[in-house]
């Protein structure tokens, strides 16, 4: 019988620490369901309120976890500023299969992460809505993102709801560790 996984999104560099060292399979479960519920906690839930009427804060938000998501994904200690994170991401991630084609990864770095994060709008003709059935209308430039949102949910789920299976010595819970030591550089 499996115990019940007690995870927190306020969970501590200390318990971090503590748990890492141990390497049990109890340990490794509440580090990755922890690691998860942060980043939702920060980057998703607030998109999801119904009284956010800002699909450039849910893009906004969005952006910064694709870049988060790839770090740890990857073992980055901090992402490039390239579109690198995003092709990756991209290109990798069934539920975004649409965003693979015609340069989109590109595209969407530049006109919607960069243009957001450094224009505080949109470049290139493209457009954030809050109301297609779709998450993409390529032909018009247009990005639904409340879906994009709830997609990226589902991979950062996913993602680390994996991790709770992987060895210890895998190379993916060696890349989540150096992305985690390199925020707790920063911490100090």
């Amino acid at each position: 019988m499996e115990s019940f996984i007690i995870a927190h999104p306020n969970f501590t560099i200390g318990e971090y620490n503590k748990r890492i060292k141990s390497k049990s399979n109890e340990d490794k479960k509440i580090i990755a369901e922890s690691l998860k519920l942060r980043l939702i906690q920060r980057y998703i839930t607030p998109g999801e309120n119904k009284l956010n009427k800002s699909g450039f804060n849910i893009m906004a938000s969005c952006c910064l976890l694709i870049e988060t998501y790839e770090s740890f994904y990857r073992g980055w200690s901090k992402s490039p500023s390239s579109p690198l994170a995003f092709c990756g991401f991209f290109n990798r991630s069934n539920l975004f299969k649409d965003f693979t084609g015609n340069d989109i990864p590109f595209q969407f770095y530049k006109h919607i992460r960069c243009g957001i994060l450094h224009q505080g709008e949109t470049t290139g003709g493209w457009r954030i809505r809050r109301d297609l059935k779709v998450k993409l209308d390529y032909e018009k430039k247009i990005i639904d993102a409340n879906n994009f949102r709830d997609d990226l949910k589902k991979e950062i789920e996913r993602y680390f709801d994996n991790m709770k299976d992987k060895d210890w010595s895998s190379i993916e819970w060696t890349k989540l560790k150096t992305k985690m030591n390199s925020i707790i550089k920063n911490c100090k």
